[in-house]
């Protein structure tokens, strides 16, 4: 259904889109007018979709790097530019203490690692429809609670604002928009020196899984998306390693 309402509203637009052009040829002998009327009208539904493959590809030549210098144990992480929001559960039970309740990002994955707290840098306020709203930065530390046996893969923890982050290790990402492309860069620095540690580099492309881009910046059908990434994966002794959790190759947890 999503699908024929994306194909329904592209048949509408060029209808009305050239529909316009034509009238506007009839009133005007500027043919570079008529010419630029029809580049917007067919472009227009397709800029991102195009501008992301003009820049993917380009971009896949030059950008991608897995670098890593320096490896380091640690008892916790410090993000800043990525788990930078915070969404709050739903009460469980009336006691329940609000920092329970609080998610930032989803660093509750970390303690899967072996990580006694993580911390972020948060400047967005997320609501149950995914809403964003943004907010003066503040930090987060987030520790890991015993788990509910009738809940095995459900990771408590408890998030509370802080004043500053105290791990020697940040996670620093960063990403900048063409289109549907993005280039995105995760450096892992340690802080008492400002020493790079290790950077990974790529590129990422997303799509339709059907092919479609008309008014992909518009309206992106739910569960339609596919990504490409560049590099797809790269190999540390052997190790698969992705841009997602680059930093627990380079950053181990404290036994």
């Amino acid at each position: 259904m999503e699908y024929f309402f994306i194909m329904l509203i592209t048949l509408v637009y060029y209808i009305i889109g050239f529909f316009v052009v034509w009238r506007i040829s009839k009133r005007t002998k500027k043919k570079w007018v008529v010419g630029l009327l029809i580049f917007i009208v067919a472009v227009l539904p397709i800029w991102d979709w195009l501008l992301g493959i003009i820049v993917y590809y380009p971009a896949c030549l030059i950008v991608p790097k897995v670098a890593v210098y320096e490896t380091a144990e640690t008892d916790g992480i410090y993000y800043k530019g990525i788990h930078d929001y915070i969404y709050e559960l739903e009460r469980q039970t009336n006691d329940q203490p609000l920092p329970e309740r609080i998610r930032v990002g989803s660093l509750y994955d970390d303690f899967g690692k072996g990580y006694q707290y993580a911390e972020s840098r948060v400047v967005e306020k997320h609501d149950s429809m995914d809403h964003r709203k943004s907010i003066p930065p503040v930090y987060y530390r987030c520790t890991p609670l015993p788990k509910d046996a009738k809940k095995p893969a459900f990771q408590p923890t408890s998030c509370i604002p802080i004043d500053q982050p105290t791990s020697h290790f940040m996670v620093k990402v960063s990403e900048i928009n063409f289109g549907t492309t993005t280039v995105e860069v995760k450096k892992i620095i340690d802080r008492t020196t400002s020493k790079l540690m290790a950077e990974y580099n790529g590129v990422v492309r997303s799509s339709s899984h059907i092919g479609f881009p008309f008014f992909f910046w518009f309206y992106r059908p739910s569960g339609s998306l596919d990504y490409i990434y560049c590099p797809a994966e790269q190999y540390i002794n052997g190790v698969p390693v992705h841009f997602h959790d680059f930093e627990y190759t380079v950053l181990k947890p404290k036994i």
